[in-house]
């Protein structure tokens, strides 16, 4: 008897644990909106633009930038002037120094990405880092989190699989990319794994990204906003199936990886042959 009322009392206190959480996890900043600042990189198209229109609806004031001055216009057209569109390019370091300094002027609260520039707004807002991130990823970043944490800052990551955007298209051409890379060896390697090896891995690859994708983008975008409102946001969001099945497989041990990776693989000719 004594058992069984330990038992149940222990899958009550868990079953309150579960529900305190599902309430907590529901419950949003309590900050208004408009008195928030997000910098969005990347806005020209795929996740960053469908961000920037969803934060824009919100009421957030957006810093949306743009590599290119079409996309940058797209946006400046089809939103709302708490939008302002600035042009970016995230590989050279002058440009995003000099944005960090127009945005000391208009004193921004909530700063995503290009994190150590904007570390100090982040401090003094008690900010949120949000940066997506590939499922290689995940050592890389909780050094971060940890270096900012103290200072108030929270890191966020967002994890997706194969989503069809702008970025899938550009990167379909796999065979060219290898072809790129095949070329560069010499003969010899070549021959080891067969003057074919580009094409048939080229098209592997790109008929298994193309049937994985999936097309509901908002998913992705949905993860971005509520890392950006929730009272209590996740550390990690893995959006997508293919993202959470492949968060299981990588938690298998190495040696089923390595063999179920490998059966999947295009064979080198030279190991045929051996």
């Amino acid at each position: 008897m004594q058992v069984v009322m330990e038992t149940s009392i222990v899958f009550l206190a868990v079953l309150l644990l579960l529900i305190a959480v599902f309430i907590a996890r529901k419950l949003k900043i309590d900050k208004s909106y408009n008195a928030l600042y997000v910098l969005i990189t990347g806005c020209d198209t795929g996740f960053g633009r469908e961000l920037a229109y969803r934060l824009d609806k919100l009421g957030f004031n957006v810093i949306a930038t743009c590599l290119t001055d079409a996309g940058a216009k797209i946006l400046s057209q089809t939103t709302s002037e708490n939008l302002h569109t600035v042009m970016l390019d995230v590989t050279k370091l002058d440009q995003i120094v000099n944005l960090h300094e127009k945005c000391l002027d208009v004193n921004l609260f909530g700063m995503t990405e290009m994190n150590r520039q904007f570390l100090p707004l982040l401090r003094n807002s008690r900010g949120r880092i949000i940066n997506m991130v590939s499922m290689a990823g995940r050592m890389a970043v909780p050094s971060m989190t940890r270096e900012v944490r103290c200072q108030g800052v929270s890191v966020h990551v967002i994890e997706p699989g194969i989503f069809d955007t702008k970025l899938l298209i550009k990167n379909a051409d796999f065979e060219d990319a290898i072809s790129s890379t095949f070329q560069q060896v010499d003969e010899k390697r070549q021959e080891y794994y067969g003057f074919n090896f580009p094409a048939t891995e080229g098209t592997r690859l790109t008929i298994f990204r193309h049937r994985a994708s999936s097309s509901r983008t908002y998913q992705v975008v949905d993860a971005y906003v509520d890392a950006l409102t929730a009272r209590f946001p996740k550390t990690r969001y893995v959006v997508g199936l293919d993202a959470w099945a492949c968060t299981l497989f990588m938690k298998l041990p190495e040696w089923i990886i390595d063999t179920v990776v490998s059966k999947f693989g295009t064979y080198p000719a030279g190991v045929k042959k051996d």
